[in-house]
């Protein structure tokens, strides 16, 4: 009986790949590799242009600030030694012992 969802998913899968490949749009893509990127701007350029609009509000500076935090605080996260000193010592006597033999 274990058969059965084993198939079941094959045909899915297969169904899935035998699909069309989806539309994407290419009107901003000409495919002559010289394709023009948007211009990088400082932030605060970016910030004047939207409180000019009206897209800037007490609720949205203060959901920003939290996100920015959040960001900031990860990258923080991401930037810390992968291992520590105490299991990079180990792995190095490890290393060391294993080419003595």
């Amino acid at each position: 009986m274990r058969f059965r969802p084993l198939l079941s998913t094959a045909t899915a899968c297969l169904a899935l790949a035998c699909a069309p490949a989806p539309d994407l749009p290419t009107s901003q893509l000409s495919g002559d590799g010289h394709d023009t990127y948007p211009n990088l701007l400082p932030l605060s350029q970016l910030q004047s242009q939207a409180a000019g609009l009206g897209q800037i509000t007490p609720r949205s500076e203060v959901a920003f600030a939290q996100r920015l935090a959040a960001l900031r605080a990860r990258a923080a996260q991401l930037s810390r030694p992968v291992v520590d000193n105490a299991t990079r010592q180990r792995m190095n006597a490890a290393v060391t012992r294993a080419a003595l033999r």
